[in-house]
């Protein structure tokens, strides 16, 4: 009776384990596809994805938040290769590339002159520096997300897009014909060479624009491009202008307007020129311009 007592209790442990083999059988594929879908971190997505308008929502550092001043805003506009924005004391502009899925280059970042409080220029020099070590970037439900380099490590922007922003910033109108906008920096680029101090010039007539730069000594370097506008993006307190040059005169062409073929970028904040990049076919008569409060 023993001996048969011993077997049944057996052949019950048999079974149990041919169930329990079958039972781990049966998870395992589940499990390991929970495990795969979760490391799926990034999905490549087109490179036109980042474009839009964005506001910083926060940033971060190699381990901890950075804490953000209550009283500035930090936006970042991508638009087939250029950026632009605002690093809550200055404008900013720039180039940037997506040379592959979710891979973010930015390069330099030419900004105003503006002076603001030590802690908002202390902040915005973060941002900046933040946003030209960027490597990565994805966009979901959620908003944009940088990922960037620092010595410590990678850290992380946040954006909210500017569409669903709680508090969207006033567009400023476009601005009307007959407007003139004018401002004080320094040129470089083709007659300007390594810069100096200059006067720009703004004038939009109907759908026809005059950008004039030129120097206030007895040197009379001047550069004006005229041609018509393709573009004007509402920012807050200003503008950006986009216009395509079909015109070009010079000091050193006796100024005498010659056809060209070209492009003007202009920035306008509180009705005065801040910044202009105009991109020539002929390299040397390309410039940057850079305003000085």
């Amino acid at each position: 009776m023993n001996r048969k007592i011993s077997f049944n209790s057996l052949a019950g442990c048999v079974v149990t384990l041919i169930v329990g083999s079958v039972g781990v059988a049966i998870a395992n594929p589940v499990i390991e596809q929970q495990s795969s879908a979760k490391n799926s971190v990034f999905i490549a997505q087109s490179s036109a994805a980042i474009q839009g308008n964005w506001r910083l929502a926060n940033m971060t550092q190699p381990g901890s938040p950075m804490p953000m001043l209550p009283t500035t805003e930090q936006t970042v506009e991508f638009s087939a290769g250029r950026i632009s924005g605002a690093g809550g004391c200055n404008r900013f502009n720039g180039t940037y590339r997506t040379p592959q899925a979710n891979q973010l280059s930015i390069g330099t970042l030419a900004t105003t002159f503006m002076a603001c409080e030590e802690a908002v220029t202390t902040q915005e020099t973060r941002f900046l520096t933040a946003l030209q070590a960027a490597q990565r970037y994805e966009v979901n439900r959620d908003g944009l997300q940088i990922t960037y380099r620092t010595p410590q490590g990678s850290a992380v922007l946040r954006f909210t897009s500017q569409a669903t922003s709680p508090t969207p910033p006033t567009p400023t109108p476009r601005p009307p014909s007959g407007r003139t906008y004018q401002s004080r920096g320094i040129a470089s680029g083709s007659i300007f060479t390594q810069g100096r101090q200059t006067d720009a010039t703004l004038n939009i007539r109907g759908n026809n624009f005059t950008f004039r730069l030129e120097t206030p000594s007895i040197l009379g370097l001047k550069m004006e491009y005229s041609g018509t506008n393709t573009r004007t993006q509402n920012v807050r307190n200003g503008f950006i202008f986009t216009g395509r040059v079909r015109n070009l005169a010079s000091s050193a062409t006796f100024n005498n307007a010659l056809p060209a073929i070209g492009s003007c970028r202009v920035e306008v904040y509180n009705s005065r020129v801040v910044s202009s990049y105009c991109d020539m076919a002929i390299k040397s008569t390309t410039t940057r311009f850079q305003g000085v409060r």
